[in-house]
């Protein structure tokens, strides 16, 4: 079984379910899952599996952005892990899916790029869902034999691309990329792209997302400068050709090589916070790191290719 589900709360489920209809067109329905800013009790009518995991329906709500039940009325499976619970508690749900539901492979997708966040920038985007979620997966990955995959959509975007240092992110994405943890790039077969972007838009006509919608946009073909005026977005935002592309990277490493990451798998919520206040940012001379483009450019050399995982997944 496979999972493919947000990184954090908001629209970063709909970047997963992109994924996830081309698994189904390959032969294979996923699991949704997704880490949420949550406890388990804040979400009403829903079925709580463990103390950090909860199965979702229709009609399951809560406060806030909460796509995850307009997911499961379009027929998947789907449950939220809430990484307000203990970590501990978040590892344990994630096992729950491994042993009862049989998932080895899970694609955890972010909308904006925050999850590739270091932890020695000057901006640092909205990382605390992102970074919890990965510390749990990474830490499941190695104590249950996962197959983790994090795939990073609109690159950069997060908060119109002035929450996070371009420069810092180009960086670290290029020592990742030098490290073995980049997989590939992929996009959706173009045969698929008409019925993604209509589940897309009828997410984003349930609830509003910003990066979301900039992912939906990209993905139906506009480049260029627009104005978005979409929940804490107001700005003119430059919208590249290879925003419509998910990165691919392996979850595990990518924990490993943030310091943000290392410190949440450490000391959970406190830990991170720590590591925030106490953070040393790298001062990057003019010139130091790559720009954020020609990284883009070699990274777009090596795709991926989902068919390879499904066919290890289910020989012939």
């Amino acid at each position: 079984m496979i999972v493919v589900g947000g990184l954090g709360r908001g629209g970063d489920v709909g970047g997963g379910l992109v994924i996830g209809l081309h698994l189904m067109r390959l032969g294979v329905k996923p699991i949704v899952a997704s880490f949420l800013r949550c406890k388990t009790g804040s979400i009403v009518n829903g079925e709580n599996i463990t103390e950090a995991l909860v199965r979702v329906t229709p009609r399951s709500y809560s406060s806030g952005r909460f796509f995850e039940p307009h997911v499961s009325g379009l027929g998947f499976e789907t449950y939220v892990l809430c990484v307000e619970e203990r970590k501990e508690d978040v590892v344990k749900g994630i096992e729950w899916l491994v042993r009862k539901r049989r998932v080895r492979v899970w694609f955890a997708t972010d909308l904006g790029g925050d999850s590739l966040v270091k932890g020695d920038e000057p901006l640092v985007g909205s990382y605390k869902t992102d970074m919890r979620a990965l510390a749990a997966l990474s830490e499941a990955i190695e104590k249950y034999g996962l197959k983790g995959f994090l795939a990073v959509g609109v690159l950069g975007l997060e908060g119109g691309g002035k929450e996070l240092s371009q420069a810092h992110l180009a960086n670290h994405v290029m020592e990742l990329y030098m490290d073995g943890a980049y997989r590939g790039y992929y996009v959706p077969p173009k045969n698929l792209v008409s019925s993604i972007m209509n589940m897309l838009s009828y997410l984003l006509g349930r609830q509003r997302s910003a990066m979301l919608t900039l992912y939906r946009d990209t993905l139906g073909g506009f480049v260029g400068r627009r104005r978005y005026d979409v929940v804490y977005l107001h700005d003119i935002v430059e919208i590249k050709p290879w925003h419509k592309v998910l990165f691919i990277f392996d979850a595990g490493m990518t924990c490993e090589r943030s310091i943000f990451c290392r410190k949440a798998r450490e000391g959970w919520s406190h830990g991170l916070r720590r590591a925030a206040r106490n953070r040393k940012i790298k001062r990057l001379k003019k010139g130091e790191a790559p720009k954020l483009d020609s990284v883009v450019e070699i990274l777009m050399r090596r795709p991926f290719h989902l068919e390879r995982i499904v066919k290890e997944l289910i020989p012939t």
